[in-house]
């Protein structure tokens, strides 16, 4: 059970970093470019500063501690950069049950290279898992061509994320707990590192509003990163995205939070029938992804 709330954290503060994250955009107006350098530059201050306090002195280092890392750190920002691309043009409350899609990469990452093959019920779960996709598409007008191909981006490299998660924190031969904490600070230790030089090239960040900003972000996608990989290491990055799509009700949810309040900044307001078809086509692909994993 540890995994399953590990995961259900994950996935509120994942859905409040994609409002934060749309916030800034609307305040600053900048590029998602300048959102993922700074907040990923005090991730990284953050993650320096936890490593000496969580570094396993019985850990032994391996190739997949290595390759893990890399592969965790790497894929999860060519995904994060497309995902700000898309909050651009889509709105959170729209996108978050699209991520859920990331269970039919990992199912085709299976067949591909597993030699696995589905079963009827998985079949069911693809089609209605598509027809969320379709749903959430098709609700409140059509997002832009660029807007759903940067979600395709974002989809791809969370999932090549995550399975280097995997990998990562079971190379650490460390309990679940130990292993994440360590993987997480290691990996946006990395991201903190390879960043922070284009600090340099981006006039932006020298203005203390833009940091301010940002560092809301940046300590709730942490805290999310944090309880994703412990959820990872509990219950496998299949099951752990079952429980990540409930993120798409929860951005729902505090999408028509906002709107209540009048932040229509941050998100549009949108009659009940689409309110409805969103709510429809996350229950969908929730329903999609747990009946593809319970066949398993």
């Amino acid at each position: 059970m540890n995994g399953v709330f590990f995961g259900l954290g994950a996935a509120t503060f994942q859905s409040l970093s994609y409002l934060l994250s749309r916030a800034f955009f609307s305040r600053h107006g900048h590029s998602p470019w300048l959102l993922l350098v700074v907040s990923h530059s005090i991730m990284g201050v953050m993650a320096l500063l936890a490593l000496p306090l969580v570094y396993p002195v019985d850990m032994r280092w391996n190739t997949d501690v290595i390759l893990g890392a890399a592969g965790a750190g790497g894929f999860y920002l060519i995904g994060q950069q497309a995902l700000f691309i898309a909050l651009r043009h889509i709105d959170a409350s729209r996108l978050a049950p699209l991520l859920g899609a990331k269970i039919l990469f990992l199912a085709l990452v299976t067949v591909a290279f597993g030699g696995e093959w589905l079963s009827p019920q998985q079949w069911i779960a693809v089609v209605l898992a598509v027809g969320g996709v379709y749903i959430l598409n098709d609700a409140g007008g059509r997002p832009p061509l660029r807007g759903l191909l940067a979600v395709g981006v974002a989809v791809v490299g969370y999932s090549l994320s995550d399975l280097s998660i995997v990998r990562l924190v079971a190379g650490t031969g460390l309990d679940s707990w130990r292993g994440s904490l360590f993987g997480a600070t290691l990996t946006y230790s990395l991201c903190g590192l390879a960043l922070a030089p284009f600090l340099l090239r981006l006039p932006e960040a020298s203005k203390p509003d833009t940091w301010r900003s940002a560092l809301a972000y940046a300590v709730c996608w942490f805290t999310a990163m944090i309880l994703l990989y412990a959820c990872f290491a509990e219950i496998g990055a299949v099951f752990g995205n079952i429980v990540q799509s409930t993120r798409g009700l929860i951005s729902i949810f505090l999408g028509l939070l906002l709107v209540r309040m009048g932040r229509l900044d941050i998100e549009r307001r949108v009659d009940l029938r689409v309110t409805v078809k969103r709510g429809i086509g996350a229950i969908a692909m929730t329903i999609a992804i747990a009946l593809y994993v319970l066949q398993g």
